[in-house]
């Protein structure tokens, strides 16, 4: 006879760490008609922007995990952390465009959002909060299966993505040919919250 199981609940202290890897490039392919006044006609110029960020979490990780099950067969799991750290935002910007004249080849730095004046690496650190909350229910219909699913929802404070780095306001001076200098695009790190939810199923086979 299968005596009922009580409700069961569990801490569990340790350290967490977390990465998150975000990348945006564009592509721009031209080719100059006559009367152009920057470039010869039929020359070809490329231009290609990258933005990267490469966000790491670093903390104290204290959680809670449930179990109850009224029969032993069927249960239902619970699963609540919360971390506090440091994250390290790190912001990578690199440009550059390329002018092929007859059989000439030109290559400059700076593309179209990337330029001069917010290319290069960027970095910051500061405090930070990831949590997870989850909830299950496993099956075990014999002695030797038993089936899990379960739901999961992450959150993540204070993550750098590419997009939010762009600055769509270009000082038209450093593009190709021209390549002067000047102020805009500027780099100005931005973070916002990042959060994910995902369905888990599988199974166990003892023997």
């Amino acid at each position: 006879m299968v005596q009922p199981v009580r409700p069961a609940s569990t801490t569990s202290p340790a350290t967490a760490h977390t990465h998150l890897y975000d990348r945006l490039r564009t592509d721009e392919s031209l080719t100059a008609l006559a009367g152009n006044p920057d470039f010869t006609s039929g020359d070809r110029i490329t231009r290609v922007d990258q933005f990267r960020t490469v966000n790491q979490f670093d903390g104290a990780d204290l959680g809670l995990k449930g179990w109850w099950s009224n029969n032993g067969k069927l249960a239902v799991t619970t699963l609540s952390k919360i971390a506090i750290g440091a994250n390290n935002n790190n912001v990578i910007i690199n440009g550059f465009n390329i002018v092929r004249s007859g059989n000439s080849r030109d290559a400059n730095p700076g593309g179209v959002l990337a330029l001069p004046s917010n290319i290069g690496r960027h970095a910051q650190q500061q405090f930070g909060i990831v949590s997870e909350i989850g909830i299950g229910l496993e099956w075990q219909p014999v002695c030797l299966w038993k089936f899990n699913l379960g739901y999961t929802w992450f959150y993540w404070s204070e993550v750098a993505r590419a997009l939010s780095q762009v600055d769509t306001t270009v000082d038209t001076s450093q593009l190709a040919p021209t390549l002067g200098t000047g102020s805009q695009p500027a780099f100005h790190l931005h973070t916002t919250s990042f959060w994910a939810q995902g369905l888990n199923a599988g199974f166990t086979y003892q023997f």
